[in-house]
């Protein structure tokens, strides 16, 4: 993702992906997981330092711009859950 601080559009959408400061905090607290979907695309879960990222998006189903592997609501939310162990 491009940052583009002179766009607020952009704005917008850079704040809901994090920062390096929200990395730091995450690492100094010692947080074991973070689960976020922004993004549109599901990608594999991705470990950084300590801590273990999960991108899980629902995207867009829609006829002219569809991001799912199938066709119902449902099963493509269900794909999205990420269940963790406390």
């Amino acid at each position: 993702m491009i940052y583009a601080p002179n766009h607020a559009h952009w704005q917008m959408a850079t704040a809901l992906m994090g920062s390096q400061r929200l990395g730091d905090l995450l690492e100094a607290r010692n947080v074991n997981d973070v689960v976020f979907g922004h993004l549109h695309k599901r990608q594999a879960a991705q470990t950084i330092a300590n801590t273990t990222y999960y991108h899980q998006p629902m995207g867009y189903g829609l006829r002219r711009l569809n991001e799912w592997d199938g066709s119902d609501w449902f099963e493509e939310w269900r794909k999205t859950l990420v269940w963790l162990e406390v």
